[in-house]
């Protein structure tokens, strides 16, 4: 190889790795923000689930005095 092919070769492979170090920080950030946003989803769901769950209880409580109410 001449000294010509082998800067080339150099530049090519400086190249490839800074584009792999790119590709890998930005799936890095991209990871992290995934978790970020699962996580936020989890307690959204949790608190969903927890006023899901009262309001049926508040429902029921309602009926069962409309119905005490009418006796």
């Amino acid at each position: 190889m001449t000294t010509h092919t082998v800067t080339q070769a150099d530049q090519k492979f400086n190249q490839l790795t800074a584009r792999l170090k790119t590709a890998v920080s930005e799936y890095e950030e991209a990871r992290a923000l995934y978790t970020k946003v699962v996580i936020r989803w989890n307690a959204a769901k949790v608190k969903l689930d927890t006023a899901s769950t009262e309001l049926a209880s508040g429902i029921a409580e309602f009926v069962d005095g409309k119905k005490e109410s009418c006796k």
